[in-house]
Parts: C-alpha cells; structure tokens; sequence
C-alpha cells in the first residue's frame, strides 16, 4: 500500500511539472548513497540569451537528449539540464559534485522544485578537486536542475550525486589520502635534507629540490592549489602545472648528469642537458604570461620530451656498462608510466577515472621516489665504504707500528746491549734492502719509461711529463712550448733500404736531438713511430723556433752512414707555445703542435711551422 501512495505521488509530480520537466528522465535518489548523472540534457543553442530563468522557460526541442556518463561539453559556455527525485518521505540535502578541471573556469547551478522556486547557486571549488553545490529537495518530491558550466575547451564533465553520509565518507577517505601522501612527501623532503646536511653533496641538493618540487606537483594534483585559494583570481588557475613541471624535469637532468658524470664520460651530451636546463629555467617565467591552454600542452610536451631523453641517456649507460645503469632505466620507466597515466587522464578523461588516475599515479610516484633514493643512497654507500676501507689500511697500519714498538720496547727490557746490536744490525740489513730496492726501483722506472731502440725518453714519459710542465707553467706563469717531430718520407727510407736502416736513422735523430738539449729541463721524447716531441719549460716561441731550426739544420746537413750506405735525412716541425689560456689542455696544446707539423708536411718539408694556439682554443675570435 506504502508502495502504491508513492508511485501515485510520483505520477502527479509529473503531471503537475512543465513540459520540459514532464519529457525529462529523473534520477531517483531513494537513499543514502552515491549515483552519477547519466540522463541529462544538453542545451542545443548556447549563443543565445540563456539567463537562468530563460534556460528553466525553454522547451523540450531546445535540448538535446543524452546518456552517457560523461557529459560531453563544448568551449565556451554549456548548459545542461536533469531531475532528481527523491522517494524518502524525509527532505534530503544532497551533494552535487564534477571533478574539478582547469579548463573550468566557472560552474553555476539553479534547481526548480515542483513548486517552481528557483535557487541558484555557485560551485565551490574544494580542496579535493571537487566543484560541488548543496540541492536541498523535499521528501517525495522532484527538482529539476540547470548546471552553466564555461570551459576553455572540449572536455568530458563526470556529475555525481552524494548523499550526506556518502558524501561524508567520500572526502574523509580523499582527505585520509592526501594524507597520506602528503605525509609522504614531508617524510621524503626531510630525509633528502638530512642526507645532504651529511653527505654535503651537491646531488642530494639536486635530488631534494626534485623532490620538493614533484612532492609539490602531486599536492598540485590532488587539489591543493593557488585557483582553490584563490577562486576569484583566474590568472592563478593552472599556473603550477608548467612551473612545477619544469622544475621537477630540470633537477631530473641534474640529477641525472652529476649521478653519472656524463661531463666526464661525454661531454657533448653533457652540454645538451645543460641546454635544455636553460631552456627550461627561461620557460618558467615565460608561462606566467601564456594562456592556460599553451601552459598545458607545452607542460605535456616537456614531460615527455625529457622522460623519453632520459629513457635514452638511460639505455645509452647501459651499453657503456655503467653501474647501476638498468636500475635508473627502471626509475624513468615507472616515471614514464606514472605520467602517461595523468597525461591521458588530462587530455582524454573519458578514458580514466579521475581519482584512480590519481591514485595510481601518486603510487607510483612514492615508489618511484624510493627507488631513486635508494640508488642515490647506494652511491654514497659505495663511496662511505671505500672511505672506510682506506681508513681501516690506516688504522691497520698504525696498529702494525704500534705492536712493533711494543716488542722493541719488550727486547730492551730483556737485554739493553744484545737489542742494540740486534737493532744496529737489522737497521744495517734494511737499508741496505731499502738501497737495493731503490736501485731496483729506479732501473725498472728508467726502463719503464725510456724508448730502447733511441734511448730517448718513450710515450709513457711524454703523458707525465707535459701534463706536469703543464701545471708548473700555469702556476708559474711561464711560458711552454711543445715542438713535434717527424721524419720526412721514413716509408720509402724503410722500403727502400730496410727496417734496419730505418732504425738507424731514428737512433742518428734521437742523438742529433740530444746535442740540441743543453738545458737539465728540456725533454726529448720519442711519441711513437718516426715522431718525436721536445717539451721545453720557459720558452717562448721564439726560443723554440730557434732550437727546432738549429736541430733542422743538424740533420739536413750530415747524413746517415750504415754499412757504406750515405742516407739522406730531413725533419718537419711543428711548433706552438701555451701562454696561460684559461681553456687550454695538455690534448689542445699538442694538437696545436700538430698543426703546425702538417703545415710544415704540406708546404714541402724539412721546414718549421709555428700554430698559434688562440687559434684553436678562441677560433670565432680570431676570425673576427
């Protein structure tokens, strides 16, 4: 009987509504619970007059009949339209919501009972990334509702209705989540930061601030943002997307190339990275002044334009077998995935649910985080526990000394004479093993480092040497020159008369270059093959000319004797002089030396060139 008093009810509400009220499908809200508006109504012209009141007074061909869970809205403004009825036999406030959007720019609803009193109200934008507006509706009774929502462009709208306990029990559970992870991003902050006051590292500094600023990003995700502070100021609405998008990318790539030293391992990529670090900190002030919608893609386009290049760089690393290569692979996939997620959930929300979006990326994103931590965290394990190897040889050291001094102290208390000559004689034993061992040591450093077939010094020798001369001449503010040797057609002296005479000439040119040697400091050295290098301390280029001219002469001008065989022999050289240029090398110098030997080759041999190393290092400057 119950039953039948409330269907009668129903039926006369209908007869009693207007007409577009009359052809409008209900969603019937019979308790406590959570439902979605899938029966609507979307008004067909939204460019004419459309006040609230004209939208409630417009007939049913002016909609457009739709069933969908979302609704499918057009930029610009839309209106749609929907009853609810309420079969308790108590009034009900119920919680209309749309998940928040920031290409909403504004939500207004108005409802009409069945008495044709028309409420109208704002949306309140909630911390939940929820808009929502309280539809107060009598017991047994129905109410038709208009929504105005503004968007900047196409969206699909999800429109939920919330009974009070659900409600409740719906923002309690998104509150205790956000909890969660905001709990979250405080526990990671101050664990990077108490690892960066004990490491003193710059890469936990990195790593914090990428974690500061993704840390910010999510709370930006899930709700908490300047547009829910600040409904009323629109230029706040998206604004931390592209910030802190940039910002988290940018301390990626840092992290990235102090983590594994690619300014060391390649240098050209490593300025790349760099590259894209100043584009992006210039992006940032730039996206204040664009719209909403470019701030948007372009933040998309730079999550997966850097994330892609990391997953390269990463799979690069793992080629070159680089430790912990496939782990940081690892990390930039669940990245990749984590924002493909919320990617595909901002552009297609139809695709994804809002909040299981979120929640999966925020997983994610915590796991995400942990194993970077713990990749970082292992690198500096590593580096701890060499550190402490190093200090155990120490440690151990001393303890060795420490037990030999006791058992000398030992030996003394026994027998104060028979320990001095033990002492005298174990002393007389170990220096004569120290003078063997140093003449040892420097037979086999002299082998070690003198070519045998000139006896001039060898490659290894040349390395040492000129990377010391080098610094001695930069701390000093001397000069250095570097003079290369090379001796004119040696193939056809070795196909014509043999390897033999060919050694032979190179053993008459080391002795020609040992004559022209006067001073302790200048070395001779055979670089490889026919090809010597002088490395002469404080002097100048003039100075050097002249030495290389003096040993060209010496050659040209006394041939080679080998078995009554006369040997004609000739040298080119290359000369250039390092004068404290900030960004000189020990490799550019000796290119520069190089130079000048091939314009010395190519202007006819048996000849001195000069490069002038500015040339090389500042080439843009000389030509202006």
């Amino acid at each position: 009987m119950r039953s039948f008093v409330h269907l009668c009810w129903f039926f006369l509400v209908l007869l009693i509504s207007n007409h577009s009220i009359a052809s409008t499908s209900y969603v019937i809200f019979n308790e406590n619970q959570t439902q979605s508006v899938s029966e609507y109504y979307l008004l067909k012209d939204q460019t004419t007059d459309t006040s609230v009141k004209n939208v409630f007074e417009k007939p049913l061909s002016a909609w457009e009949s739709s069933n969908s869970l979302r609704a499918e809205i057009k930029q610009g403004e839309n209106w749609l339209k929907f009853n609810i009825y309420n079969s308790k036999a108590k009034a009900q406030s119920i919680t209309f919501s749309i998940a928040n959007s920031v290409f909403v720019k504004q939500a207004k609803l108005a409802y009409q009972d069945a008495y044709k009193q028309i409420v109208s109200q704002n949306l309140t934008l909630k911390n939940d990334n929820q808009q929502v507006a309280v539809i107060e509706i009598a017991g047994q009774s129905s109410v038709t509702v208009v929504l105005n929502v503004s968007s900047d462009l196409e969206r699909s709208l999800a429109m939920n209705l919330y009974g009070e306990q659900a409600y409740y029990d719906e923002i309690t559970g998104n509150y205790f989540a956000r909890g969660v992870a905001i709990g979250g991003c405080i526990f990671l902050a101050i664990g990077l930061f108490f690892l960066f006051l004990a490491s003193g590292n710059k890469i936990t500094l990195f790593l914090f601030s990428y974690f500061i600023s993704r840390a910010l990003l999510l709370l930006v995700i899930l709700g908490h943002h300047l547009h829910s502070t600040f409904p009323y100021e629109d230029s706040f609405r998206g604004i931390e997307y592209p910030i802190l998008i940039s910002a988290s990318s940018l301390f990626l790539l840092l992290v990235t190339s102090t983590l594994f030293k690619l300014k060391r391992i390649h240098k050209h990529l490593n300025k790349v990275i760099k590259g894209v670090c100043w584009l992006l900190l210039l992006y940032i002030p730039l996206s204040l002044y664009l719209s909403i919608i470019t701030n948007f893609y372009t933040a998309i386009v730079i999550f997966w334009v850097v994330t892609l290049g990391l997953m390269a760089i990463g799979f690069w690393l793992i080629k070159a077998s680089t430790k912990f290569a496939g782990l940081f692979v690892f990390i930039i996939t669940i990245q990749l995935i984590s924002g493909g997620i919320l990617s595909i959930g901002a552009i297609w929300p139809e695709l994804t649910s809002f909040y299981s979006a979120d929640l999966l990326a925020s997983i994610m994103f915590w796991f995400d985080g942990l194993i970077l931590i713990f990749l970082v965290s292992k690198l500096y394990d590593k580096q701890i526990q060499e550190k402490q190897v190093a200090q155990k040889e120490v440690l151990r050291s001393a303890m060795e000394a420490r037990e030999a001094n006791e058992a000398l102290l030992e030996l003394q208390q026994e027998n104060q004479e028979q320990l001095e000559f033990r002492v005298q004689e174990r002393t007389l034993e170990l220096n004569i093993a120290l003078q063997e061992l140093g003449e040892l040591n420097a037979e086999l450093a002299e082998k070690s480092t003198v070519d045998e077939l000139t006896g001039l010094h060898n490659r290894r020798h040349y390395d040492n040497k000129i990377l010391a001369e080098f610094r001695r001449s930069r701390r000093n503010l001397t000069p250095l020159s570097l003079v290369v040797i090379d001796a004119d057609h040696f193939k056809s002296i070795n196909d014509t008369y043999g390897h033999l005479v060919g050694d032979e000439c190179l053993i008459h040119l080391a002795k020609k270059i040992n004559l022209c040697l006067r001073r302790s400091t200048d070395i001779g050295c055979r670089y490889g093959g026919e090809e010597f290098c002088l490395i002469l301390p404080e002097t100048d280029e003039a100075g050097a000319q002249s030495l290389a001219e003096e040993l060209r002469i010496l050659i040209c001008t006394e041939a080679v004797k080998y078995q009554g065989k006369s040997i004609d022999l000739t040298v080119s050289c290359g000369i250039t002089t390092y004068k404290h240029q900030a960004e000189c090398t020990t490799e550019l110098l000796f290119k520069a030396a190089d130079k000048a030997l091939y314009l010395a080759k190519e202007n006819g041999r048996n000849q001195v060139q000069v490069y002038d190393l500015n040339e090389l290092i500042y080439p843009r400057e000389q030509e202006e």
